[in-house]
């Protein structure tokens, strides 16, 4: 339904995709993303909001690193219905029914 979108993606990443990644790669891009400005923080339940804002403080990275936003992909269109069926040895079954919604842009 999401070929060639991220959508569309393993979530938890493929061998390939795993195995490529390095250290160096994977901090500057967490880096990046916790960058100052691009950061909120949400608390519950019973804390001491003046510890916890210092704790926050202290392990917050303080360089101005923030990646640039992402390019937004577009979708394919759906040509007529997509019916995707895998068969394991389990004795369960899953049907789900998907479809796309609107964009941000409503179209």
């Amino acid at each position: 339904m999401f070929a060639g979108h991220p959508y569309g993606w393993d979530v938890l990443g493929s061998v390939q995709t795993v195995s490529d990644m390095q250290r160096d790669d994977l901090v500057a891009h967490l880096r990046g993303r916790l960058a100052p400005g691009n950061l909120v923080w949400a608390a519950a339940g019973d804390i001491d909001v003046e510890r916890l804002a210092a704790r926050i403080e202290a392990r917050s990275p303080r360089e101005a690193t923030a990646l640039p936003a992402p390019e937004p992909r577009e979708l394919s269109p759906i040509d007529g219905p997509v019916l995707v069926r895998e068969s394991i040895d389990k004795a369960q079954a899953h049907v789900a029914i998907g479809f796309r919604g609107v964009t941000f842009e409503g179209a």
